[in-house]
Protein backbone atom coordinates (compact mmCIF):
# COMPACT_ATOMS: atom_id res chain seq x y z
CA UNK A 1 0.00 0.00 0.00
CA UNK A 2 2.77 2.54 1.08
CA UNK A 3 4.26 2.20 -2.95
CA UNK A 4 0.77 3.08 -4.06
CA UNK A 5 -0.11 6.09 -1.32
CA UNK A 6 3.57 6.83 -0.45
CA UNK A 7 3.03 8.86 3.42
CA UNK A 8 -0.78 8.99 3.22
CA UNK A 9 -0.63 5.09 3.76
CA UNK A 10 0.15 5.98 7.46
CA UNK A 11 -3.06 8.51 7.26
CA UNK A 12 -5.41 5.71 5.53
CA UNK A 13 -4.28 2.76 7.94
CA UNK A 14 -4.83 4.91 10.88
CA UNK A 15 -8.57 6.11 9.85
CA UNK A 16 -9.50 2.71 8.93
CA UNK A 17 -8.53 1.33 12.56
CA UNK A 18 -10.58 4.39 13.83
CA UNK A 19 -13.61 3.13 12.02
CA UNK A 20 -14.85 1.02 14.86
CA UNK A 21 -12.10 0.36 17.05
CA UNK A 22 -11.79 -2.39 18.75
CA UNK A 23 -9.92 -2.22 22.63
CA UNK A 24 -7.09 -4.58 23.31
CA UNK A 25 -5.72 -5.57 26.31
CA UNK A 26 -1.78 -5.23 26.55
CA UNK A 27 0.97 -6.29 28.23
CA UNK A 28 3.59 -4.95 27.52
CA UNK A 29 7.35 -6.16 28.80
CA UNK A 30 9.54 -2.93 28.22
CA UNK A 31 13.67 -4.06 29.39
CA UNK A 32 11.87 -6.85 31.90
CA UNK A 33 9.45 -4.50 33.70
CA UNK A 34 5.78 -5.14 33.09
CA UNK A 35 2.98 -2.67 32.13
CA UNK A 36 -0.78 -4.24 31.72
CA UNK A 37 -3.18 -1.79 30.43
CA UNK A 38 -5.80 -1.19 27.80
CA UNK A 39 -5.44 0.29 24.71
CA UNK A 40 -6.66 1.07 21.02
CA UNK A 41 -3.18 0.68 19.55
CA UNK A 42 0.24 0.69 20.63
CA UNK A 43 2.98 2.15 18.89
CA UNK A 44 7.14 0.87 18.84
CA UNK A 45 9.00 3.31 17.18
CA UNK A 46 12.76 4.56 16.76
CA UNK A 47 11.23 7.67 14.76
CA UNK A 48 8.06 9.13 15.41
CA UNK A 49 7.12 10.55 12.00
CA UNK A 50 3.79 10.21 10.66
CA UNK A 51 4.50 10.33 6.86
CA UNK A 52 4.64 14.18 7.11
CA UNK A 53 7.33 17.02 7.55
CA UNK A 54 7.41 18.09 11.29
CA UNK A 55 4.26 15.76 12.03
CA UNK A 56 6.18 13.65 14.53
CA UNK A 57 3.51 10.78 16.93
CA UNK A 58 5.74 12.49 20.15
CA UNK A 59 8.31 15.43 20.06
CA UNK A 60 10.53 13.59 22.24
CA UNK A 61 10.91 10.55 20.01
CA UNK A 62 15.32 10.51 19.53
CA UNK A 63 16.12 8.73 16.57
CA UNK A 64 20.04 8.49 17.60
CA UNK A 65 19.26 7.72 21.67
CA UNK A 66 19.93 4.28 20.96
CA UNK A 67 15.74 3.52 22.69
CA UNK A 68 12.49 2.71 21.12
CA UNK A 69 9.66 4.17 22.54
CA UNK A 70 6.26 2.50 23.35
CA UNK A 71 3.29 4.51 23.21
CA UNK A 72 -0.72 3.42 24.10
CA UNK A 73 -3.15 5.43 22.36
CA UNK A 74 -5.75 4.08 25.32
CA UNK A 75 -9.78 5.41 23.53
CA UNK A 76 -10.98 6.71 21.04
CA UNK A 77 -12.92 9.28 22.94
CA UNK A 78 -12.65 13.83 22.69
CA UNK A 79 -9.59 13.24 25.70
CA UNK A 80 -7.45 11.23 23.54
CA UNK A 81 -8.07 12.62 20.46
CA UNK A 82 -7.04 15.61 22.22
CA UNK A 83 -3.53 14.05 23.90
CA UNK A 84 -2.65 12.71 20.32
CA UNK A 85 -2.97 15.94 19.06
CA UNK A 86 -1.13 17.45 22.13
CA UNK A 87 1.51 14.88 21.63
CA UNK A 88 1.86 15.87 17.56
CA UNK A 89 1.51 19.91 17.82
CA UNK A 90 4.20 19.43 21.42
CA UNK A 91 1.59 21.25 23.04
CA UNK A 92 1.34 19.50 26.05
CA UNK A 93 -1.61 21.54 28.05
CA UNK A 94 -4.09 19.20 25.67
CA UNK A 95 -5.76 15.59 27.11
CA UNK A 96 -3.94 13.55 29.89
CA UNK A 97 -0.49 12.32 28.23
CA UNK A 98 -0.22 9.62 26.14
CA UNK A 99 1.26 6.23 28.35
CA UNK A 100 5.14 6.50 26.53
CA UNK A 101 8.17 4.41 27.52
CA UNK A 102 11.62 4.43 26.19
CA UNK A 103 13.89 0.98 26.06
CA UNK A 104 15.76 -0.90 24.20
CA UNK A 105 13.91 -4.50 24.45
CA UNK A 106 10.21 -4.52 24.25
CA UNK A 107 7.29 -7.72 23.99
CA UNK A 108 4.15 -7.00 23.24
CA UNK A 109 1.24 -9.09 23.62
CA UNK A 110 -2.18 -8.14 23.36
CA UNK A 111 -5.78 -10.22 23.54
CA UNK A 112 -7.36 -10.15 21.30
CA UNK A 113 -4.26 -10.67 18.96
CA UNK A 114 -3.46 -7.57 16.92
CA UNK A 115 -1.87 -6.96 13.61
CA UNK A 116 1.49 -5.82 13.28
CA UNK A 117 2.78 -3.53 10.86
CA UNK A 118 5.50 -1.68 9.84
CA UNK A 119 6.36 1.31 7.44
CA UNK A 120 2.83 1.11 6.61
CA UNK A 121 2.96 -2.73 5.44
CA UNK A 122 1.11 -5.47 7.24
CA UNK A 123 3.85 -8.19 9.11
CA UNK A 124 2.76 -10.37 11.24
CA UNK A 125 0.47 -10.46 14.36
CA UNK A 126 0.98 -10.47 18.21
CA UNK A 127 2.94 -11.40 20.21
CA UNK A 128 6.16 -9.03 18.83
CA UNK A 129 9.83 -8.79 20.44
CA UNK A 130 11.56 -6.00 19.00
CA UNK A 131 15.06 -4.79 20.47
CA UNK A 132 17.61 -1.95 19.46
CA UNK A 133 20.61 -3.45 17.99
CA UNK A 134 22.99 -0.09 18.68
CA UNK A 135 24.85 0.31 15.41
CA UNK A 136 23.74 -1.97 13.31
CA UNK A 137 22.59 0.43 10.46
CA UNK A 138 24.61 2.46 9.10
CA UNK A 139 22.56 6.27 8.05
CA UNK A 140 24.21 8.74 5.41
CA UNK A 141 22.81 11.91 5.47
CA UNK A 142 23.58 15.22 3.50
CA UNK A 143 25.88 17.58 5.30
Amino acid sequence: MKDRLGGFAYTLAGLKALKDPPIANYRLVIDGHTEELEGLWCMIANLASLGAPNLNLAQEVNVSDGLLDVIVVRQADLDSLLSVISSVTGEGKLGKPLPHWQARKVLVEADPVQAVTGDGEIWESTPLDCEVIPGAVNILVPA
